[in-house]
């Protein structure tokens, strides 16, 4: 059992350094070390499209085999994904929560927080012990969660106002590089569409990601996790082209940019793999 440790007082001095990035917070319990050489943080919504979640676990897993710590929210949906995602890969975990440490929120979630715990990962409540999860107890777990990360990873953003745009919004305030997938359809990826024209970066593969991080992208992978390691940059792109969504052969061309020999190359290895299926409508999709 790792030790949790109460802040307590607007002090910053004995604060572990990630948590003095954040905003300034009376309360704040953290269980675990919040120590790291590089950590991102994956959101994105609790009732994703189809093949969000597989794409998150993808995108969580890759970071986690090049020891990036994978931090997100704790929440429903993609935030679980991108815990399990990591922790699947053999990876560090820390999440965020909405409420104080005698509590536990959602419920539902108490035997995947202590799997975090026991994978030498870090839960962090910045509240007061005794505080529950509430309507605006959401934002500010939002902003810690921004403060502790290098970057911030958004697999769907659906519609403005949501949490997702909340995080997105703090990550701009605060200068943190901001990685959105580009959504299809189109209709459930608003906030994210709107993010890309306000600066952040479209995340079509993730060598411009590790890059950015100050990592090899062709470093050795760990253990596998729900999704096969690609090493491959137009394989990566196929997986995260198809994150929002099954598509069509010819739409997957356009998004990766590559040639249609090497789209097509990298679908059938991908499908032998049992990374993708095509569909009797013709699209791909991430096999579940």
């Amino acid at each position: 059992m790792s030790l949790r440790v109460h802040f307590v007082g607007a002090s910053f001095a004995d604060w572990p350094e990630r948590l003095r990035r954040g905003p300034r917070l009376r309360d704040v319990s953290v269980e675990g070390s919040l120590e790291a050489e590089r950590v991102v943080a994956i959101v994105g919504p609790r009732d994703p499209c189809p093949g969000i979640l597989e794409g998150t676990r993808f995108i969580a897993g890759e970071c986690a085999r090049r020891g990036i710590v994978v931090a997100s929210g704790g929440a429903r949906g993609v935030d679980r994904a991108a815990h399990e995602g990591a922790l699947d890969a053999g990876g560090v975990s820390w999440a965020v929560l909405p409420c104080g440490a005698d509590h536990v929120s959602p419920t539902e979630h108490r035997a995947l927080f202590g799997r975090i715990a026991q994978a030498g990962g870090a839960l962090v409540w910045p509240y007061a012990p005794n505080q529950k999860s509430g309507l605006g107890t959401f934002t500010k777990r939002n902003e810690v969660l921004v403060g502790l990360a290098d970057a911030v990873i958004v697999t769907q953003a659906p519609e403005f106002g949501s949490g997702t745009q909340n995080t997105m919004g703090h990550a701009k305030k605060r200068q943190c590089p901001l990685w959105v997938v580009p959504p299809v359809p189109w209709v459930r990826g608003v906030a994210a569409v709107a993010a890309l024209g306000g600066g952040a970066r479209p995340l079509y593969s993730l060598e411009p990601l590790f890059r950015s991080l100050g990592l090899d992208v062709f470093a050795e992978s760990g253990p596998l996790g729900s999704l096969p390691p690609r090493q491959d940059p137009t394989e990566q792109s196929l997986i995260l082209a198809l994150v929002s969504g099954p598509r069509h052969p010819d739409d997957l061309v356009s998004a990766c940019g590559g040639s249609v020999a090497a789209v097509h190359r990298a679908l059938l290895t991908l499908s032998l793999d049992s990374v993708v299926v095509d569909g009797p409508d013709g699209r791909y999709r991430l096999c579940r």
